[in-house]
């Protein structure tokens, strides 16, 4: 069944923040890298005209670029589990390695929002059949209700709970949520994404929860 325009733009929207948020941390990356490259051009030219190369400098420089680099390549990653996310509208997926990918990726909204972005999984993960796309528009959503809403705490939770027959993934706030508002864009699609999903969601005072169809 062909979705409404207004619902595809709006999950073109979603893909589109994220990937440009990633692209923007990996453009910071490579700045990163070229700052140090350019110092180690400055001491190669030095030692060219006779002063001698701190071997320890050096060092230093090569482990930073390092870090660096395995930074680059973790964002790559998760760029690249998320663009792979819409290939079926259904799969099995680890339900805690999801939440957790699209956990790491809404770090750097919660930082730009000066609140921490909390965890609380279990041990054990559970495979579950979802739509892996979908589901981590809804947890972006509840992040982005958490945020609005992040006053004097500024602590956001993201919380698995796998101990019922049916999943849950909520999402717990310091601060009270705005009431739920039909007439809020995006507490509208929040609610049309749990009903794709089949999921019932739940929406709390400091707490909105999403339980799954298994």
């Amino acid at each position: 069944m062909l979705e409404r325009p207004a619902q595809l733009a709006r999950k073109l929207a979603f893909f589109g923040a994220i990937t440009a948020s990633l692209s923007h941390e990996l453009k910071n990356v490579l700045a990163t890298i070229n700052e140090f490259s350019g110092l180690l051009d400055d001491l190669c030219s030095a030692a060219a005209s006779g002063r001698a190369l701190e071997p320890e400098r050096l060092v230093n420089i090569s482990g930073k670029i390092g870090k660096q680099v395995r930074r680059g390549e973790t964002l790559i990653q998760r760029l690249n589990r998320f663009s792979h996310s819409v290939d079926a509208p259904e799969a099995s997926v680890d339900l805690v390695a999801l939440i957790e990918s699209i956990c790491a990726i809404c770090d750097r909204f919660a930082k730009l929002g000066q609140a921490t972005l909390e965890r609380r999984f279990p041990e054990a993960s559970r495979e579950v059949t979802t739509d892996p796309f979908t589901l981590q528009h809804a947890v972006y959503l509840c992040v982005r209700a958490a945020l609005a809403v992040a006053d004097q705490q500024r602590r956001i939770t993201v919380v698995v709970e796998l101990d019922a027959a049916r999943p849950v993934i909520a999402i717990e706030s310091a601060d009270p949520f705005a009431v739920e508002d039909p007439a809020n864009a995006e507490h509208a699609l929040l609610r049309a994404l749990a009903t794709e999903l089949q999921a019932e969601l739940r929406w709390e005072s400091t707490r909105v929860a999403l339980t799954l169809s298994q």
